[in-house]
C-alpha cells in the first residue's frame, strides 16, 4: 500500500528532481529551524494545537523532506509523523490543511535559493508526505468501522450463544469472535498500538479454531470450502506472526502491505465461521434439545413445505401422531430423569421404524409426530 517507487511516479518526482535537492541541502537545511518555528506556530493559531502542549512536529520530519534521499527511512519517518498526529487527536482535514500550509511555506523558501525547479521538487516531496499521511488515516477510519461492525457481530453471537448455551458449540462462537479480533489486532498494529504476545496463541493448532478443528469440528465444514478455510486460517497465523513481529521491531509502516492479505484471510475464515453457527443455529431452532429430533416448530415449517408439495404433484404424504401412554405415572414413580430417558427411548424406537424419506418430530410433553412418504 506503501509503495514509495509508485507514489514518486505518481507525482512525477524523478531522479533529476532528487539530485536537484541534494544539491542545494545545505541551503535548505538552513530553512529548518525557521520552517520549524513557522509551521508550529500554524498549529497553535490555525489547528487548535495547545500552546502548553508538546510540539506538534517530531524531530527530523522537515529535515526528513529536505534530505534528498527517499528510501525507508523518509517513509518511516512520515508514517510516524502521520500516527502522532492522530494520536494526538488532529483529524484528517486538519493534516491535509497542514501539508498544504508546509507545501506553501517550503515552495517559498525554495524560490529564495533557485527560481522554480527546486521548489517544484520540493512540493512534489510535499505531495507523497501527503499520501503517506492518508494512508494512516485510512487505517485508522477502517479501524473505528470494523471495531463497530465486530462489537456489533460479537453481541449478537453472544445472544445467540446465551440462548443456546447448552447446545450451541462454546469453541466454535470463541472462535469466531478470536477471527474477528485478528482483523482488529492488525489494523490496531499498523497504528502503532501494542499487545502482549503471549496473550495471542500463534499456532494455527493450538489457537481456539485450530483446537476446534482437530477435535472434529473440520468434519462439519463442508467439504467443498475446506480446503480453502484450512488455507486460509493458517495464512492468517502466518501473517499475525509477520505483523508481530514488525510490531516489536517498532516498523509499523511496514505492516501496510500486510492488511489487505491478512483482511482477505480473516474475512474467509469469518464467513465461513459464521455460515456454519447460522447453520447450527437453523438447527438448534427446529430441533428438540432433549430427544435430538425435530420439535413443533421444526414441524410445522415442514408440514406447510409438505402441503404446497402434495398440492403442485397431487401427491399426498401420512401424518401420524404417537402418544406415551402412562407417561405421568412414569415422572410420578420414577422422576423427571427417569421421564426424560424414556422420551429419548421412544424417540430412538420410532427413528428406527421410520424409512429415510420419513421424519419425526416431538410435539411436546409425551406426543410425538410423524410425516411420512406414501411413495
Amino acid at each position: 500500500m506503501i509503495n514509495l517507487g509508485t507514489l514518486q511516479k505518481l507525482v512525477d518526482f524523478t531522479k533529476a528532481d532528487e539530485q536537484l535537492i541534494r544539491q542545494h541541502r545545505k541551503e535548505l537545511y538552513q530553512q529548518i529551524d525557521d520552517t520549524n518555528q513557522r509551521f508550529s506556530q500554524w498549529f497553535i493559531d490555525e489547528a487548535g494545537w495547545p500552546d502548553d502542549g508538546p510540539p506538534p512536529l517530531l524531530p527530523g520530519f522537515i529535515k526528513s523532506i529536505l534530505a534528498g534521499s527517499y528510501e525507508e527511512d523518509f517513509i518511516a519517518q512520515q508514517y510516524q509523523q502521520a500516527l502522532y498526529w492522530y494520536r494526538n487527536g488532529l483529524d484528517a482535514t486538519t493534516t491535509i490543511a497542514a501539508s498544504s500550509k508546509l507545501r506553501i511555506q517550503l515552495h517559498e523558501s525554495c524560490l529564495e535559493i533557485e527560481q522554480g525547479t527546486l521548489a517544484r521538487a520540493i512540493c512534489k516531496i510535499v505531495d507523497i508526505t501527503q499520501a503517506i499521511l492518508s494512508v494512516v488515516y485510512h487505517i485508522a477510519s477502517t479501524h473505528r468501522h470494523l471495531e463497530q461492525s465486530a462489537e456489533a457481530e460479537i453481541i449478537r453471537l453472544q445472544r445467540l450463544a446465551s440462548s443456546f448455551s447448552d447446545e450451541l458449540p462454546n469453541d466454535l462462537c470463541r472462535a469466531y469472535i478470536e477471527h474477528l479480533n485478528w482483523k482488529l489486532r492488525a489494523y490496531s498494529l499498523a497504528l502503532g498500538n501494542k499487545f502482549d504476545i503471549q496473550e495471542l496463541q500463534l499456532s494455527p493448532d493450538e489457537c481456539v479454531l485450530g483446537c476446534w478443528l482437530n477435535e472434529g469440528g473440520l468434519e462439519t465444514i463442508s467439504v467443498d470450502v475446506r480446503g480453502g478455510f484450512i488455507s486460509a486460517h493458517n495464512r492468517l497465523h502466518q501473517i499475525a506472526s509477520q505483523l508481530l513481529t514488525l510490531a516489536e521491531a517498532g516498523k509499523p509502516e511496514k505492516m501496510v502491505d500486510y492488511l489487505l492479505d491478512m483482511e482477505s484471510a480473516s474475512k474467509e475464515v469469518t464467513l465461513i465461521l459464521g455460515e456454519h453457527i447460522e447453520r447450527e443455529v437453523r438447527k438448534l431452532v427446529t430441533i428438540d434439545s432433549l430427544t435430538k429430533i425435530g420439535n413443533r416448530r421444526g414441524f410445522v415449517s415442514e408440514l406447510k413445505r409438505k402441503i404446497e408439495e402434495a398440492a403442485r404433484t397431487k401427491i399426498g404424504f401420512g401424518l401420524l401422531f404417537i402418544d406415551v401412554d402412562h407417561f405421568k405415572a412414569v415422572n410420578d414413580l420414577h422422576g423427571h430423569a427417569i421421564g426424560d430417558e424414556v422420551l429419548k427411548a421412544v424417540a430412538s424406537r420410532i427413528m428406527q421404524g421410520l424409512r429415510i424419506s420419513d421424519i419425526a418430530y416431538r410435539w411436546g410433553g409425551e406426543e410425538f409426530v410423524t410425516l411420512v412418504s406414501t411413495a
